[in-house]
């Protein structure tokens, strides 16, 4: 079966997240683990070892599982493979990437309000934390329903990273599938073109790839050429955004601010 893990808050970022990774679950059967971090500060007086700090850590859990365990059952009614929230103490970073090496995961799931503020959002992308994960990283900004799916591509040798996801996320769900090729500038108008088979090669490859090592059926190629603010702009429609990302990407690249604005749940696959 196909496993997710979705880290929470008791926030509205991580209600939103959790409900549309829920949705995502009930078309697929996929299994979703939920975890959270209690971070300790500076300030903050801890027991050093032994049963004082058990007892201090077992408090501690108590409090903060109460309000995630809150978050989960409001959602385990319709979504039945939702587990049990598991809560730690300890550094956020640390016990995500020790939780995602425990088990095989296929993909990690947090919640962002969207923005629009780039220097929020590139923390996120460029973060330490992501820098290590290996797995998809679902990054979702707003609850939308999921009819549709935008396929990002840019190089061939791209596409590979998006054909496994896709196979366990995509595959049989129903859901209408698009291949869009961005290749955006500074320019401050925006070009959309439907392509048929022929006039793009880069279009034609990752359609006859996809199909043939994701099974997944290519509706539209689409190519947008332009603003990465329009760019988003067309692609509201789509409940999901798939799009491979190379972690060595420049903080200053249009990809990021085209994600950036993007309204709809980003699926990073990454290069």
């Amino acid at each position: 079966m196909v496993k997710g893990l979705i880290y929470l808050n008791a926030d509205l970022a991580s209600s939103i997240a959790l409900r549309y990774v829920c949705q995502l679950a009930n078309m697929k059967g996929i299994l979703v683990d939920s975890i959270h971090v209690e971070e300790t500060t500076q300030d903050m007086h801890t027991p050093g070892t032994g049963w004082v700090r058990k007892t201090w850590e077992k408090g501690v859990k108590e409090n903060a599982g109460h309000k995630i365990l809150q978050l989960v059952n409001a959602e385990k009614r319709s979504c039945i493979h939702l587990s049990d929230p598991v809560i730690m103490v300890g550094d956020h970073e640390t016990e995500v990437k020790s939780t995602l090496g425990l088990k095989t995961y296929d993909f990690f799931v947090e919640g962002i309000l969207q923005s629009f503020s780039p220097l929020k959002f590139k923390e996120k992308i460029f973060s330490k934390l992501y820098k290590n994960i290996s797995c998809p990283v679902l990054l979702v900004k707003n609850f939308i329903e999921i009819k549709k799916v935008a396929i990002i591509i840019d190089q061939k040798e791209n596409t590979r990273s998006l054909t496994d996801p896709l196979k366990k996320i995509i595959k049989d769900t129903g859901l209408v599938c698009d291949l869009v090729k961005c290749e955006l500038n500074s320019e401050s108008v925006v070009k959309v073109e439907e392509m048929t088979g022929g006039q793009d090669d880069n279009l034609d490859y990752s359609k006859t790839f996809i199909k043939k090592e994701a099974e997944i059926d290519i509706m539209k190629n689409i190519k947008i050429q332009g603003d990465p603010v329009a760019a988003a702009d067309f692609l509201h429609d789509y409940g999901l955004v798939v799009i491979p990302v190379d972690k060595a990407m420049s903080k200053h690249s249009h990809v990021i601010d085209m994600m950036n604005q993007v309204a709809s749940a980003l699926l990073i696959c990454w290069v």
